[in-house]
C-alpha cells in the first residue's frame, strides 16, 4: 500500500520509517529540506531537563521570542475592518 507522510521532521520521519518496516511503500513531502524546520530547532524541548521549573520558564520566554518568526513558526496576517 502507498502512504504519503507530509512533513520530513522528527515526527514524519518516525512516522514514514515504521510505516516503511511495516511494509508500506512511504513517500515524504515537505515544504523544504528535511529536518530544515522546527524539528531542527526544538531538539532542546524534548529533554528531561525541561521538567524542572526554571528551565521551563525560561525555554517559554525563548520560544515565544521565535515562534511567531515566518522563518521557523507561525504567520498571522491581521486586518482591520470598519
Amino acid at each position: 500500500m502507498k502512504v504519503v507522510v507530509l512533513g520530513g521532521g522528527v515526527i514524519g520521519l518516525t512516522t514514514a520509517y515504521y510505516l516503511s518496516k511495516n511494509g508500506f511503500n512511504v513517500s515524504i513531502y515537505d515544504k523544504s529540506s528535511i529536518l530544515d524546520s522546527i524539528s531542527c530547532k526544538n531538539a532542546g524541548y524534548t529533554c528531561p531537563s525541561m521538567y524542572i521549573p526554571i528551565t521551563l520558564s525560561l525555554s517559554m520566554k525563548n520560544t515565544f521570542k521565535w515562534i511567531f518568526k515566518r522563518k521557523y513558526g507561525v504567520g498571522l496576517k491581521l486586518t482591520l475592518k470598519n
